[in-house]
């Protein structure tokens, strides 16, 4: 997958790389592509780049810290403030549907037309909670998290980091469910470490992606989604 990057969905690219961060061997492919410039470190979700940089495996926590360092830290107040322009300009919902696939919103929201997958809250559920409180959900997504969508990993005895949120368990099993829709069951013996992460799997960052009329056409496109 990592030749074709290019030419994969967004949510193609978040199965892939889930694909690619569950064990180390498949992990060092990845980080042998980014090296090389198939895929480009923009496109690691800040999540799944966190899960890198803190891996057991030590080279690749090595590797993983040299082409993937963590960014400086802005203030996320301070990004959702740049971006209340948006509220003030008129957004296109066309263009706004554009923004929702290409700003990789499909790899965890569902619209009401079908389009993405289930794993944060629906489109029609926190649409009506109004275009400010999307923009801060957008740009401080770990402000406040509800407990069913924070974030966990799980280190399995096989080496495999699994990271996503609790969709069900049990006294002997644990089904996680991860960006993109993917679910991956495992028993609880398998579990060597678990991890609440005390935060969303949206990712912060979304402001080198969207300009304030991309912000504004999405806002569109939710507020019009019934």
């Amino acid at each position: 997958m990592a030749s074709n990057w290019n030419a994969l969905s967004p949510a193609l690219r978040t199965t892939a790389l889930e694909a690619f961060a569950v064990n180390s061997s498949r992990t060092k492919v990845l980080l042998a592509a980014i090296e090389a410039g198939t895929i480009p470190a923009a496109d690691i979700p800040v999540n799944t780049a966190d899960l890198l940089r803190e891996s057991r495996d030590a080279e690749v926590k090595s590797i993983a810290n040299k082409l993937l360092p963590k960014p400086e830290v802005v203030p996320r107040e301070t990004i959702v403030a740049r971006y209340q322009a948006a509220l003030k300009l008129k957004g296109d919902a066309a263009n706004g549907a554009t923004v929702f696939v290409k700003g990789a919103c499909i790899t965890c929201h569902k619209t009401p037309d079908g389009v993405g997958v289930v794993v944060g809250p629906d489109v029609a559920t926190f649409k009506t909670a109004g275009a400010d409180s999307i923009l801060k959900n957008l740009f401080d997504p770990n402000a406040e998290v509800a407990p069913q969508y924070q974030a966990f990993s799980f280190d399995l005895h096989s080496g495999e980091t699994i990271l996503g949120l609790i969709a069900k368990e049990d006294a002997t099993e644990v089904t996680v469910r991860m960006p993109g829709g993917l679910e991956k069951t495992f028993p609880r013996k398998d579990v060597a470490a678990m991890k609440g992460l005390g935060r969303s799997l949206m990712p912060e960052g979304l402001e080198a992606a969207l300009t304030e009329q991309d912000v504004a056409d999405l806002l569109a496109y939710i507020a019009a989604a019934e």
